[in-house]
């Protein structure tokens, strides 16, 4: 028992010492436990390791001593764009409207209406996981899991004239940390339930450079000095532009369930079933411009400043993953599961400023409209004799942003994912591996015929402000994207 709270604790050592926590999704899992992730994920009608507290609760009654698992997955994410390019926009002020590149020529930036080829700054993303399990009795086993259910991130250069796209963003991180103890039952020989709770906590990091129009800081610096309250707010104006907006946001606590069913009509089949509740996330944080001063005095009675609080809601989607698992033969086994995820929850989210951020709006929606996906994966684990023990799995991951809100914090692209791993039999000790290639089916456009992608757009407009009478809108922003992951990861259990 030392030795099994010994390895407990080396669990959350490695876990806490981890700064980044990240997979190479968009937000959900691409595996936990290097077993289940080298068979594709295909593990509800499996799960006879810990991390059934994850991929089913109730095949936790198949583990019948004290066990516990610790591993590391480290991918390596490679996203391009290409072909990055805004174009259009009308300027307009009291006296009316005017086309920029018309009226305008010298004042649009050329980085942003040329044609421009970006990637990612490849950085290794981590992704710990532990998990262990505890036979109560002959029918109850209680596990415990410490991983990340959902989770992202994403750098790019912040350098706007190589990267244009550092407007709309040069980071992003989502990333859920969740513990889930759980409790299995098994009823009789044939049947299991399962049922755990996820107790987590969620932050949620945000930056990007602020873009002020050419034309609108020519047109507005050419106004300092007129009147001393709106040259506050003209200075600050001017003194964001190029710096970097960055908001940090965090969930201290909140909590969803895992619901399990695991059924066995036959020695050679196995049913697997499990709900993964939705999880409600309410954010609050800070918002702020770096390098700028915090308080430019007032206007009109309010506040100009460049360093407030903010908040809001985004909340992650339930699921339901069925799995069935055959048996030919006493070495070979293959199963099918099918995921389903609600995306569609995700139709947007408001940001709340408190107080207004530079004095102008009170909130900033941000339109997603995301759509649910379906998966098939497939895993096949074949036992070559008493050590050694080959894994494979495959599926196709559709993402769940349209066209029209796809942008850089939110570049999820279909993936084809394949895997495959080895298993090695130490007696007490087993050792998992896996090995993942992810690539995108086709690139992905970010915008459609005659629907503009405002998530991306808007970032590249300036809004009407009752101060400074200006404003830059009808813009259009667009980009292809693809990318490529490779992954690899190991889980180390030992059974006492």
């Amino acid at each position: 028992m030392k030795k099994g709270i010994l390895t407990l604790l080396m669990g959350f050592a490695l876990l806490m010492s981890v700064s980044s926590i990240a997979t190479a999704g968009l937000m959900d899992t691409l595996g936990l436990g290097s077993k289940a992730t080298a068979m594709g994920g295909a593990f509800a009608a499996y799960a006879d390791d810990p991390f059934a507290v994850y991929y089913n609760p109730a095949g936790l009654t198949q583990i019948d001593r004290f066990t516990v698992s610790n591993g590391l997955h480290l991918a390596y994410p490679s996203i391009k764009v290409n072909n990055f390019h805004v174009e259009g926009g009308e300027f307009r002020t009291a006296n009316g409207s005017f086309s920029i590149e018309e009226n305008y020529p010298n004042s649009v930036d050329t980085n942003l209406t040329g044609f421009t080829d970006i990637s990612n700054m490849e950085k290794i993303a981590p992704a710990p996981h532990f998990a262990c399990s505890y036979p109560v009795s002959d029918k109850i086993v209680a596990g415990f899991g410490f991983y990340a259910p959902f989770g992202a991130e994403a750098y790019w250069n912040g350098n706007p004239s190589e990267n244009p796209g550092a407007y709309n963003s040069t980071y992003g991180k989502f990333v859920r940390i969740a513990a889930t103890p759980t409790f299995a039952y098994k009823v009789n020989d044939r049947l299991s339930l399962g049922v755990g709770i996820s107790l987590g906590n969620t932050e949620v990091v945000s930056e990007r450079i602020y873009y002020l129009p050419p034309v609108v800081e020519k047109q507005i610096s050419g106004s300092l000095g007129n009147q001393s309250e709106l040259d506050r707010k003209i200075q600050a104006a001017l003194d964001v532009n190029g710096k970097k907006l960055k908001a940090n946001f965090i969930d201290t606590f909140n909590y969803s369930y895992n619901l399990g069913l695991m059924y066995k009509p036959s020695d050679k089949v196995t049913f697997g079933f499990t709900y993964r509740s939705r999880t409600d996330i309410k954010l609050s944080g800070e918002i702020e411009f770096e390098g700028v001063k915090k308080d430019y005095g007032t206007i009109d009675g309010r506040p100009i400043l460049t360093h407030i609080d903010g908040g809001t809601k985004v909340d992650l989607p339930p699921q339901i993953q069925m799995g069935i698992r055959c048996q030919p033969s006493e070495d070979l086994s293959i199963e099918f599961d099918y995921v389903w995820t609600k995306w569609s929850i995700v139709q947007g989210y408001t940001v709340q400023l408190e107080p207004r951020l530079l004095d102008n709006r009170e909130s900033e929606y941000y339109r997603r409209d995301w759509e649910d996906t379906s998966q098939i994966k497939l895993g096949i684990e074949w036992v070559a004799d008493d050590f050694i023990t080959v894994r494979a799995g495959y599926f196709f991951d559709p993402s769940p942003v349209p066209d029209d809100t796809f942008d850089f914090s939110s570049s999820d692209v279909d993936k084809k994912v394949v895997s495959l791993g080895i298993g090695l039999n130490f007696g007490k000790l087993t050792i998992d591996t896996v090995f993942q290639y992810i690539s995108s089916d086709q690139e992905r456009k970010s915008s459609v015929a005659g629907i503009a992608n405002e998530s991306l757009t808007k970032d590249y407009e300036f809004l009407w402000d009752d101060s400074l009478k200006v404003e830059v809108f009808d813009t259009n922003a667009s980009y292809t994207a693809s990318m490529q992951v490779w992954a690899l990861g190991a889980t180390l259990n030992y059974a006492f």
